[in-house]
């Protein structure tokens, strides 16, 4: 891998690295390399760069910029990989030479093999992608905007691995090694409590009953201390747990707890989340929170697998919320991966709002660029299904296809969708839609 951001940002030839010559040029790269293949905007890439203290003429202090980073690519041998692309720039390498793009694709090998029973290949994939890990995400760029705004959302991923390659591994019977591991990641975050959860249960596991209850009185003791309010039911209650846990059933901690039959206090629970999760998702943007409205929708999903994980409706929900999260982060992989489960979902219980809601968000904010087949397909699908009464669902799915479509299509045939879909926006009082159909 010849592109590093899990960690001091780098550029790595055969023969070692690459000057970039400063922060700018390092904050550059990153920011493409984590867009990447995408073009990243001028206006995007100065938000990020400087914020709110762009200097004067500050599209030519980004073609400086660019200059630079193009000249270590090609020492670095890809002089091919920075283009200029209306609306910007994009960094078109391999996935092979990004770390955080093999990170993530390590990451759902885990994840696909911890859904299949195979703990021990989870765990070993996991452990792979967390190898890529140097260090705090940007931790070299924190006195750049891109760090506060980029970095939480980059950690979190890496913790959540770390917390799924813990449950792989108390799956697989090994809580020696998962508590070891996870008392290392505990150290560096201390703030994640399902981290604290999880060492002490493999402690128990492990016959560590006394380190496990001592585990979980310092995670309630250091997340009180911090926060300044109780950490979450979960942890709040494990010591107690742990406890009254007799001494032969200590190996029932090394499996994920059984589902438990669904009754009003988790139903309530289940509401509570995903309140919560709407609320964080309307407030990421104005306060950059991206990460945090994700969290709140796993959360929610988590919950849902222990209340009801038949509950389609309500899986269907939280999906199209989780995947506008990750389409607002800007975490493309992740979003698409989430509405096609959504529309599979959506199809099974032939929910035609819910295919529809899901195609949108499977095109997400890749206007602009040659789309992919599949893309105009759902749209087509999720409009053939539709009941001609939704309104402004129809009018919002004929806007995207009248806008994939212009990449392919004959300019009439744009127009002709273009034109019904202001018909069906001004039904439903959609200006915005009304607006990108015009356009």
């Amino acid at each position: 891998m010849c592109v590093r951001v899990l960690g001091p940002v780098s550029l790595i030839s055969e023969d070692g690295p690459v000057p970039l010559g400063g922060a700018l040029p390092r904050a550059f790269l990153a920011v493409l390399a984590l867009e990447s293949p995408r073009p990243v905007s001028l206006d995007r890439l100065t938000a990020l760069l400087w914020g709110d203290f762009a200097p004067a003429g500050v599209k030519g202090a980004v073609q400086q910029i660019a200059s630079r980073v193009r000249r270590a690519l090609a020492v670095a041998g890809l002089a091919e990989g920075l283009r200029a692309v209306p609306p910007g720039y994009a960094l078109d390498v391999a996935p092979g030479e990004i770390d955080v793009r093999v990170f993530r694709a390590r990451a759902r090998a885990g994840i696909e093999a911890q859904r299949r029973g195979d703990h021990d290949t989870a765990a070993v994939e996991l452990s792979n992608a967390l190898a890529l890990w140097t260090g705090g995400a940007l931790v070299d760029l924190v006195d750049l905007p891109l760090a506060g705004l980029l970095a939480p959302s980059l950690d979190d991923e890496r913790w959540r691995a770390e917390e799924l390659r813990a449950e792989a591994l108390l799956a697989a019977g090994r809580p020696g090694e998962c508590a070891d591991l996870v008392a290392a990641a505990t150290a560096e975050a201390p703030l994640r409590e399902r981290l604290w959860v999880l060492q002490a249960r493999a402690l128990a596991a492990a016959g560590r009953r006394s380190d496990a209850v001592r585990c979980a009185r310092t995670g309630i003791a250091v997340i009180t201390a911090e926060l300044g309010v109780p950490p979450g039911p979960e942890l709040a209650s494990l010591e107690d747990d742990l406890r009254a846990l007799p001494a032969s059933a200590e190996a029932v901690l090394r499996v994920v707890p059984p589902i438990v039959p669904r009754n009003e206090l988790l139903e309530a629970a289940l509401q509570r989340a995903m309140a919560n999760a709407e609320q964080a998702a309307a407030a990421a943007t104005a306060r950059f929170a991206h990460g945090e409205a994700v969290r709140q929708w796993q959360r929610a999903l988590e919950l849902l697998d222990t209340v009801d994980p038949g509950d389609d409706a309500h899986r269907l929900r939280i999906l199209l919320g989780l995947g506008d999260a990750h389409n607002t982060a800007s975490l493309d992989a992740e979003a698409c991966e989430v509405f096609v489960e959504a529309a599979r979902i959506a199809r099974r219980s032939r929910d035609g709002p819910g295919l529809g809601w899901a195609a949108l968000g499977y095109c997400g904010d890749r206007i602009g660029f040659t789309p992919p087949k599949q893309q105009r397909e759902l749209l087509d699908e999720a409009l053939a299904g539709l009941d001609p009464g939704e309104s402004l669902l129809r009018g919002r799915l004929l806007a995207r296809l009248a806008t994939e479509r212009y990449w392919t299509d004959s300019v009439d045939r744009t127009l002709e969708l273009a034109e019904e879909a202001v018909r069906e926006a001004a039904k439903a009082d959609d200006d915005e839609t009304r607006l990108l159909a015009r356009y």
